[in-house]
């Protein structure tokens, strides 16, 4: 599913403003001021030592910032010092304090999501998208940009909320050209979106549940560390793969584009377009910062960079994305414009659903816990697949599994799935043989995203069906054809994740 949370969101009324007294930031002041005496002019003794001092550094400021009342981001930026500082280093820090990496990566990241919908900053490169005065009666370019603008902005969004911003553009849109759910080419809007929607809950791992959960998975049981950079160079490869399938799919499906030709750029922008507040611009601005600041030294480090420029690009790196991410939140929140935060962390916090977060914990905790040697799951499940895929080439194994996993996932939980082919396929594999066991763990985790033809295999999809938006028998053969497509363009990406991850 593309998201693992099991309520469908409703309508909420608009939160009000959490109250900010300027004077706050003489209280930040000063714990900066504190920080900074403490690091400087601590001297280690006989007991005290060196770590000792930078950790007095970090701890007093921040509790001098929790007594006067803030304790939310300030919580965030303390386990963030203590990696900066280099106190502890970061995979044990976040053990230590959160349990996992991912947990605290994702629960970061949904953070800054929620501020980016909340000024408008996602809607408005949305809106950007459609509004090119060369889509005017051009069907087939509204279309690339109507659904290659989901897949870009659910680059950087939580797809559910993804999910249902889109469905509301959709409606939009389809209102504003005249058709209704009985058309052909509603039933393509609609489509596209929830295909998409499959494709980018995997391809990149900001504030989504599965890409972290295979990261976790790969560091947890085959011992690969994979960054964010990493996953991105194999995520960005796959949606472009992926986006090519699909409108070759529209294009065959061949539905009546005739309403968008009377699709008026200007008088859309003047009714659903407004201008981008100051606070939507800021959290855009600090939003690429990040990204800048997470991708960029993966980059400068294959591109061999050296010297002093390569020390700092491997301390970033060391930093973990999720440094970086809390940086960002506590800018967010520290940050005024239009009167007012740009990040109201009690809102934002407010937003972070619990269960949302105890079901990443279960879902790695699970595939840990299957995948213990002494359990020894994954050897029995693949003895029962022995006698019928024995011996096969590892390109005709990964094939069969493939094509097993896609047709399950339509009707059954696609987490569910994906341990479970997770558990019974990587045994099967070998680092030594044509295809690794990261690049078959990789290519399974894209498998199972592409569940869309049914309300049970993914939360996402309840929200097109459960409505009535689209019928499940009524698009079936349009289903069909892009799960046929969709295996084709898994079995693409084999020499790209081969290459990249191993």
């Amino acid at each position: 599913m593309s998201s693992p949370s099991p309520i469908i969101p409703t309508p909420k009324p608009p939160v009000a403003p959490t109250p900010f007294n300027k004077k706050q930031y003489i209280n930040y002041l000063i714990a900066l001021i504190m920080g900074i005496l403490i690091f400087t002019l601590g001297q280690p003794g006989e007991y005290l030592t060196e770590t000792g001092v930078r950790v007095l550094a970090i701890v007093v400021p921040i509790i001098w910032i929790w007594l006067t009342g803030e304790m939310f981001w300030s919580s965030l930026l303390f386990l963030g010092l203590v990696v900066m500082m280099q106190i502890m280093p970061a995979a044990r820090t976040w053990e230590a304090s959160m349990g996992h990496f991912a947990i605290i990566l994702l629960l970061v990241f949904l953070l800054i999501d929620g501020c980016l919908g909340e000024t408008g900053a996602l809607k408005k490169v949305a809106n950007w998208f459609i509004t090119r005065k060369f889509v005017e009666g051009r069907p087939y370019a509204f279309l690339c940009m109507f659904l290659g603008a989901n897949l870009f902005i659910g680059f950087f969004m939580q797809n559910l909320a993804l999910a249902v911003m889109y469905l509301a553009l959709t409606l939009k849109v389809c209102e504003s050209i005249g058709v209704d759910k009985s058309h052909s080419l509603w039933k393509v809007m609609m489509l596209g979106t929830l295909w998409g929607n499959g494709v980018l809950s995997i391809s990149s791992p900001i504030a989504k549940f599965f890409p972290n959960f295979m990261i976790a998975f790969l560091e947890n049981n085959l011992g690969i560390t994979v960054s964010y950079a990493q996953w991105f160079a194999v995520g960005i490869p796959f949606t472009i793969v992926m986006f090519i399938i699909m409108m070759i799919c529209i294009r065959i499906i061949n539905p009546d584009t005739t309403p968008l030709k009377n699709f008026d750029v200007e008088k859309f922008k003047a009714e659903h377009d407004p201008p981008l507040g100051q606070r939507g611009k800021v959290a855009l601005t600090v939003f690429v910062i990040l990204l800048a600041t997470i991708l960029l030294p993966d980059i400068l480090l294959v591109a061999g960079v050296g010297g002093g420029v390569a020390s700092v690009m491997r301390y970033i790196t060391s930093l973990t994305a999720t440094v970086p991410a809390i940086l960002a939140v506590v800018a967010l929140c520290l940050l005024r414009a239009e009167g007012k935060p740009v990040m109201d962390i009690n809102a934002a916090v407010g937003n972070v659903k619990l269960g949302f977060i105890l079901f990443l914990v279960a879902a790695i905790f699970a595939g840990t816990v299957m995948g213990l040697p002494e359990a020894a799951i994954g050897p029995w499940m693949g003895s029962l697949l022995e006698p019928f895929i024995g011996g096969l080439p590892d390109f005709a194994t990964l094939v069969i599994l493939v094509v097993v996993a896609i047709i399950i996932s339509q009707f059954v939980g696609n987490v569910v799935v994906l341990v479970l082919f997770l558990t019974l396929g990587v045994p099967m594999f070998s680092d030594a043989g044509a295809i690794t066991q990261v690049t078959y763990a990789v290519l399974m985790s894209f498998t199972i995203m592409m569940s869309v033809a049914t309300p049970p295999s993914v939360v996402t999809a309840a929200l097109y069906y459960g409505p009535g938006h689209i019928e499940v028998g009524d698009v079936l053969k349009q289903n069909i054809l892009f799960i046929a497509f969709a295996i084709v363009g898994v079995l693409i990406m084999t020499p790209i994740v081969a290459a990249i991850l191993g």
